[in-house]
């Protein structure tokens, strides 16, 4: 290589280095805005954001002007943080009829309560960016309930990056439903009973001298429960039948269980309960439709009704590839009387604050995770015109716009080729 290419290498290198320096740290403004940062109860709304280096520098209700400051005119449109899913199989599955796609449950029905899914997420998931590009930037992923009470730990994740979970760990899921209830004997009565034999006997079960007899959890399932007990992570049960969110109510009042009910779609015949004992409910506001005798009380005014007797609720979309569709539960919640912030606060801080996570909303010194819609972001017809997630813009490409794009002309396409990854 001679000198003068040398030199002219290094003059580049010094270019690019000191634009991205120059990138990482922009001051961006986003200004003529209604921006809800989502920090407390209170419908707090504010005009203007100052971003430094991705950081929430301060908010405000007036223009000011920052030198050397990068401004996005919003023109009045909603400044939110991401979205938040608080129960998702993202990153696990990619076609639920296709099993080997499927690591989010297991046949063996001799693993229940150790199973873990922190090591099976795919960051190369396509589900992951088709979700990111329409606003969610964060979601907690499951494991999908087998034929025991204990389904197993989900793990926080971040849809975006090399390495989404930042929280392993984050909860035990369990469940009552009818295949667990038909193994169990054919009562729901036994799982209750079994529930609380193991949370009474936990101390002697995980002893050096525990053998387990046929039907028993093995060592490492007790090992799992007891872990999930000492750390007192959220035990988040999938229960839809009144009698049993009753139930369990008095087990976690008894042995001081961080209990969340999901599904509860008779949660409403048990609101003043779960108010008074504080514990949060995932739910669907559409499950509305009384599918088996579990959901007989199921109505679409759910949401509304647990949140006026002051139940933290959150909101899920029951199929794992639609995180995206929170907007519209949110949406219908709100059609059904559900306060709109309550609604917004249900898909972005609620969901993160019942499993002890910071984020779900936008705080002075955090990075920030946002979106800005191009209209009411609880509104079908709106959709996101920028996203940020931790500190950094995101490209709003997806597999399906580039599917989109690869047969929008199909001579093109036949020229250079089709791609979509």
């Amino acid at each position: 290589m001679s000198i003068s290419n040398s030199k002219t290498l290094s003059k580049l290198w010094i270019l690019f280095l000191f634009c991205c320096l120059r990138t990482q740290a922009e001051t961006i403004v986003i200004e003529n805005a209604r921006i809800f940062p989502m920090q407390d109860d209170s419908a707090v709304e504010f005009s203007s954001i100052t971003l430094d280096k991705g950081n929430v520098k301060s908010f405000n209700n007036s223009q000011t002007a920052q030198q050397n400051a990068t401004v996005i005119n919003a023109m009045g449109k909603f400044v939110t943080p991401g979205l938040f899913d608080a129960h998702t199989q993202i990153g696990l599955e990619e076609i639920d009829a296709v099993d080997s796609s499927v690591h989010s449950r297991l046949n063996n029905e001799n693993i229940g309560p150790a199973f873990d899914i922190q090591y099976a997420v795919n960051p190369s998931s396509t589900l992951i960016q088709v979700n990111l590009v329409e606003g969610v930037t964060h979601a907690v992923v499951a494991p999908v309930p087998g034929s025991d009470f204990f389904a197993g730990f989900g793990a926080a994740i971040k849809l975006a990056g090399v390495q989404p979970i930042y929280r392993p760990r984050v909860a035990m899921f369990a469940a009552i439903n009818n295949r667990i209830i038909k193994k169990a004997g054919g009562s729901s009565s036994e799982v209750i009973a079994k529930l609380i034999r193991t949370t009474t006997n936990l101390k002697e079960l995980k002893s050096s001298k525990y053998q387990p007899r046929g039907g028993d959890y093995s060592k490492a399932d007790v090992q799992a429960i007891d872990y999930a007990y000492r750390k007192k992570l959220p035990i988040v049960v999938d229960v839809n039948q009144s009698k049993d969110i009753l139930q369990l109510i008095d087990i976690a009042n008894t042995f001081g269980l961080n209990l969340i009910v999901m599904g509860g779609a008779e949660a409403w015949k048990a609101a003043e309960k779960l108010s008074g004992a504080d514990i949060p409910v995932i739910l669907d506001p559409l499950d509305n439709l009384p599918s088996d005798f579990d959901r007989l009380g199921a109505r679409l005014d759910n949401a509304a009704i647990l949140q006026q007797a002051g139940v933290t609720i959150a909101f899920s979309d029951p199929d794992a590839h639609n995180s995206r569709r929170l907007r519209q539960l949110a949406g219908n919640a709100v059609a059904q009387g559900l306060p709109w912030y309550e609604g917004l606060k249900a898909i972005t801080r609620s969901p993160a604050n019942i499993y002890g996570i910071d984020k779900g909303y936008l705080k002075t010194g955090s990075k920030a995770s946002l979106v800005i819609w191009n209209g009411d972001p609880l509104e079908v017809t709106s959709w996101p015109e920028k996203i940020m997630l931790e500190g950094k813009w995101v490209n709003l490409e997806s597999r399906q716009t580039a599917l989109y794009k690869r047969y929008q002309d199909l001579g093109a396409g036949k020229k250079t080729g089709f791609t979509y990854q």
